[in-house]
């Protein structure tokens, strides 16, 4: 019995650690969502201001 506690503890250290480096990439990909959300959002503008700039060269 005390040597499958001590393999049961051993598997919930390895788990534990495992959803640490789970939690440390999901932050990193929740940073990188942001940053490409932003990228997204700017790029979005410049097609606006881009397509404003083409319906006045068509009207002038």
């Amino acid at each position: 019995m005390g040597q499958a506690l001590e393999s049961l503890e051993a598997i919930n250290e390895q788990l534990a650690s495992r959803n640490e480096d789970i939690e440390a990439d999901k932050a990193a990909l929740i940073a990188e969502n942001r940053t490409l959300s932003e990228r997204i959002a700017t790029l979005e503008a410049g097609n606006a201001e881009l397509r404003q700039q083409l319906v006045s060269m068509r009207a002038a």
